[in-house]
């Protein structure tokens, strides 16, 4: 059985003995949201007696990336400390999705001006295939023409028969993939 102070969860007693060694005015760390419930809890509490201990106030919560602009479904659990002598740990409120006036960014607004890669890989520069389309791309090109690291895989050929078959399975209710 795991429990905190096992050899396998060095990472986090690094970030704690980095943050006791540097004494950072604040600290975000993250990581998968199962970590919350580990052992009913008794992980995130311990992390979260460590740092108080420290001197910091601190708090998490399970966020969503979409929620702040990213394209991606992804849940994190956030931990957020701040000196106590500064104040007290605000998480943002969501900017996207349900409640707000932005909708979700997709992967195709993040990605649709990228050049195809059906016959050739790229190369770790290029010139993308199209001028920008969303926000999303403009913000994340900026003033940016050269288009680097876009590589694709050189899959052997029954990995690309299986991504074929995903490809032209039918999707629920009409929607496209």
């Amino acid at each position: 059985p795991r429990n905190f102070d096992d050899e396998r969860n060095k990472l986090y007693l690094a970030v704690i003995e980095m943050v006791k060694q540097y004494k950072p005015k604040a600290f975000i760390i993250e990581n998968v949201p199962g970590m919350a419930t580990l052992y009913k809890g008794q992980i995130k509490e311990e992390i979260l007696k460590r740092f108080r201990d420290m001197g910091y106030n601190i708090d998490c919560k399970i966020l969503k990336a979409c929620d702040y602009g990213v394209p991606q479904m992804r849940k994190r659990l956030i931990f957020m400390g701040i000196r106590k002598d500064l104040g007290e740990p605000c998480f943002p409120e969501a900017q996207f999705g349900p409640g707000t006036d932005r909708p979700y960014r997709t992967c195709r607004d993040a990605i649709s001006d990228l050049p195809t890669r059906n016959t050739e890989l790229g190369s770790n520069e290029d010139v993308y295939s199209q001028d920008a389309v969303t926000e999303y791309q403009k913000m994340m090109r900026k003033n940016c023409m050269v288009l680097s690291n876009h590589v694709a895989t050189n899959h052997k050929d029954f990995v690309k028969e299986t991504i074929a078959l995903v490809l032209l399975s039918p999707t629920p209710a009409g929607k496209s993939l």
